[in-house]
């Protein structure tokens, strides 16, 4: 409906890296494409877990996408083991 009223989209995605090259994808697939919100420097292990890191895909001021298949990343899953994520009591601010 938003491009039907010329109205533009920027997607708001606050989640991990694969979220982002998701919403990347979707972006580079409308016409009405503004632009992208997403989180870079929240952990600083947030590239450890894909394979390739999107601060390689980030330069000129735009998010490359790549041309391997998929979402163009693999997850590292030893890394993802490192980093479980909040099961229960979670700080404050944060949702589970």
């Amino acid at each position: 409906m938003a491009e039907a009223y010329n109205v533009l989209i920027a997607p708001h995605n606050p989640n991990g890296p694969l979220s982002t090259l998701a919403s990347a994808q979707v972006c580079a697939s409308i016409p009405n494409f503004f632009r992208q919100e997403f989180m870079f420097n929240d952990v600083p292990w947030r590239d450890t877990v894909i394979d390739h890191p999107i601060a390689e895909m980030v330069y000129d001021g735009y998010l490359h996408l790549s041309d391997r298949p998929g979402l163009g990343v693999d997850l590292v899953e030893s890394e993802m083991e490192k980093h479980p994520g909040f099961t229960k009591n979670p700080p404050e601010n944060f949702y589970i």
